[in-house]
């Protein structure tokens, strides 16, 4: 039998390395009388499909494999724009782009199954020249435009998981006028934010739902324990958290917004811009940031307006 299992891995070909670390893995969790002989396997197997001196190393991108690919820096960030539902499958015509912020990575970016999403390893940070800043020595300066929003066409939200780990993102810059849904996500649906705080954000806009985290949250997007500090601006529904919250039960839950919010327009609001229709709701969440209007017109220090079956509790 371990004769069968050696001549397939030595088959396997550029994927065997790979495959053979994630077994060693899980050695530990085996009988001592089966893990000795598997070890000296394994080792046998390292050796002979290790890469050659000189060539690429792979990388696992879901180094715990618990299915969700590893973030560590604005680049990997960016690229989730070439794969909106998180498991690590683009297009053909998308591929080079996506190997640009994830380079040599293994098959399948590493999971043990399907990806499920992303998740922060390490605190990110957009001033990557460490200026103090942000501005036209970072990476994702752009003309001072600052980072596109992760979703090309407005309508195409992230639906995957996003899980911060209790980590930041710093001096995200936004300065774009999009047809609408401008923040760190143009939207999100169905999928969930959770553990991770915005720090200094500053997004900026003429269009409408503009925010930190998301532009636009629907059908069951569920936000819990994340918070941003920092300034947003733009034309309506515009909020601290998110810009806009709307329909099939998309929620807030215990999250805050320490953020200055501005609307040229109506509709702001300090966690939330405007909350309305479906079955919306913000629990147990807050804002202490100052917000306006001149028109003052639907301004509110947690949301601009709550409508339909809305709801807001403690």
């Amino acid at each position: 039998m371990l004769t069968a299992i050696f001549r397939r891995c030595l088959n396997l070909g550029e994927a065997s390395y790979s495959i053979v670390r994630h077994a060693v893995r899980t050695i530990g969790t085996m009988t001592p009388r089966y893990a000795r002989y598997l070890s000296l396997l394994a080792a046998a197997l390292l050796l002979l499909v290790a890469p050659p001196a000189g060539a690429q190393t792979l990388i696992d991108y879901d180094a715990n494999d618990n299915g969700l690919i590893d973030i560590r820096s604005p680049a990997n960030l960016n690229g989730i724009h070439w794969d909106l539902n998180g498991d690590g499958v683009v297009a053909p015509s998308d591929q080079s782009s996506y190997d640009t912020y994830f380079p040599n990575a293994v098959s399948g970016m590493g999971c043990p199954g399907t990806c499920r999403g992303y998740e922060l390893v390490a605190d990110v940070d957009f001033d990557s020249d460490g200026s103090g800043s942000f501005d036209a020595g970072d990476q994702f300066w752009n003309g001072g435009n600052g980072f596109y929003p992760i979703g090309f066409v407005s309508d195409s939200p992230y639906t995957g998981i996003f899980e911060g780990n209790g980590h930041t993102i710093s001096n995200l810059f936004i300065d774009r006028d999009l047809s609408y849904n401008v923040g760190l996500f143009r939207a999100v649906s169905g999928g969930e934010i959770r553990n991770v705080g915005l720090v200094n954000a500053n997004v900026s806009s003429t269009a409408d739902r503009i925010s930190t985290l998301a532009g636009y949250a629907e059908g069951g997007a569920q936000i819990v324990n994340v918070y941003a500090t920092g300034q947003v601006s733009g034309r309506s529904g515009v909020g601290g958290l998110v810009g806009t919250l709307n329909a099939s039960g998309a929620s807030i839950t215990a999250s805050y917004a320490d953020v200055s919010v501005t609307a040229s327009s109506d509709y702001a609001g300090g966690l939330v811009g405007r909350l309305f229709a479906g079955s919306g709701s913000i629990t147990a969440s807050y804002a202490i940031g100052a917000v306006s209007a001149p028109s003052q017109n639907y301004v509110g220090g947690l949301a601009g307006s709550i409508s339909g079956t809305a709801t807001v509790t403690t």
